[in-house]
């Protein structure tokens, strides 16, 4: 599976060790063109560890169940940096959030999630399915 960043690979109890070999090779032959590209380990992973989303922590303000049950209210989800997450925003498949309800909403994780929203990709998670709001948490 793939998305427009990532590569999930996924196997079963039917691969045999020479398939493992192949994608085993095939990952390190992809890191070394994307190394000689970029100019090096720290251009390919960037300075927070990591050029994918999955790899960028967001702060956490507080828990997940505390997020979850606390009041909520929509704003416009192009307005939501610097508010706290009420829902999960990911992407299906794989499933892996991007945003968890208790996280604080920065600029660079909305990027990514309005990049894929205008690529179409399925971007789950908000009640709104229109994609234009998102329940934060409502500390007023």
């Amino acid at each position: 599976m793939c998305g427009a960043d990532y590569v999930t690979a996924i196997t079963s109890v039917m691969d045999r060790v020479e398939g493992f070999k192949r994608l085993g090779d095939a990952l390190l032959e992809i890191d070394k063109e994307l190394e000689t590209r970029t100019g090096g380990q720290e251009a390919l992973h960037g300075s927070r560890g990591g050029s994918c989303i999955y790899s960028r922590p967001n702060d956490v303000a507080m828990t997940i169940s505390e997020a979850m049950e606390g009041r909520h209210r929509a704003v416009a989800l192009r307005e939501c940096p610097g508010f706290i997450s009420g829902e999960f925003v990911y992407i299906y498949p794989p499933g892996i959030p991007i945003l968890a309800p208790g996280e604080w909403i920065g600029r660079e994780t909305l990027d990514v999630i309005l990049s894929y929203i205008d690529k179409k990709l399925p971007v789950q998670g908000l009640a709104d399915k229109e994609l234009q709001t998102i329940n934060i948490v409502d500390q007023t």
